[in-house]
């Protein structure tokens, strides 16, 4: 990252259909997908599909941004377009 450049974790569901909508925003310099897990499970990653059905995990898209370029409320715009309740 780059001293203007800012990060913002979401949770939206599906991680793929969520970072490929971030990666159209203009102003996003990078994205990272994976899992944030329950901080009672004591683990760093899902072991298996149950662990994600289960809730002890979600997926989620790191966003790496340009305030300059787009604010957190425009991401925020993004999140509620792709997000899967």
């Amino acid at each position: 990252m780059t001293e203007k450049t800012e990060q913002a974790v979401f949770g939206a569901g599906c991680y793929w259909s969520s970072e490929a909508a971030y990666r159209r925003v203009a102003g996003v310099m990078d994205t990272c997908i994976g899992h944030m897990g329950d901080s009672r499970s004591g683990q760093g990653v899902p072991e298996s599909d149950e662990d994600v059905r289960a809730r002890r995990y979600v997926e989620v898209v790191v966003v790496d941004y340009d305030p300059e370029q787009i604010t957190y409320d425009g991401l925020l715009d993004v999140f509620w377009e792709c997000h899967d309740l």
